[in-house]
């Protein structure tokens, strides 16, 4: 499975250069300094102009050396424009499931933004292979780390309070948010139950 593989390609490496710039040509040039610096995740947003061009020539060169995604995928459309142009993930910064269900049709993985444990939920409901263990944290400004990792383990009490402690990163998280532990686990076929 693409989608496991790439999940797992993050999880390992931690490292996504998010490139957005006003110029979209300048981020070849960029892709490719950030490969010789040892960086082979790479997103492109959907703030860059023509980000679907900028995509397509990034796929085309660079396509079998990195992990090429799409961010700031706001709809449907978008989302389909960028995995026809070598996307092999999209970051939403919502949840929207039909975006869900449309990266697992294309066996890519989908990263929304969810902050609430019902949003991290139905994210898991809807077939996101991230829901478990990523979320695109969109405005978590200020928000302490280990009430994060708190609310994606169901670990918060009515006040707000944590049972999991302040330590750890992505792969603690990882360890203590399985969905299906906590029987959430994904309906078959990707869908939203």
């Amino acid at each position: 499975m693409p989608r496991t593989a790439d999940l797992e390609q993050i999880l390992q490496e931690r490292i996504v250069a998010v490139m957005r710039c006003e110029r979209g040509d300048l981020l070849l040039r960029a892709a490719e300094a950030l490969l010789a610096g040892g960086v082979r995740i790479m997103e492109v947003t959907f703030t860059v102009p023509r980000a679907h061009h900028v995509l397509e020539q990034l796929a085309e060169k660079l396509g079998d050396r990195i992990l090429l995604g799409a961010g700031t995928v706001l709809d449907v459309p978008t989302a389909r424009t960028a995995l026809l142009s070598g996307a092999r993930f999209l970051v939403c910064p919502h949840l929207d499931p039909e975006i869900i269900q449309l990266g697992n049709q294309y066996d890519a993985l989908v990263i929304p933004g969810a902050f609430t444990p019902t949003e991290v939920v139905t994210a898991w409901k809807c077939g996101s292979a991230a829901g478990e263990d990523l979320s695109g944290g969109f405005g978590r400004a200020g928000v302490h780390p280990g009430f994060t990792r708190s609310v994606a383990a169901g670990a918060v009490d009515a006040h707000g309070r944590s049972d999991l402690g302040d330590g750890g990163g992505l792969s603690e998280s990882r360890s203590q948010c399985s969905g299906r532990r906590r029987g959430f686990g994904r309906s078959e076929g990707g869908g939203c139950r």
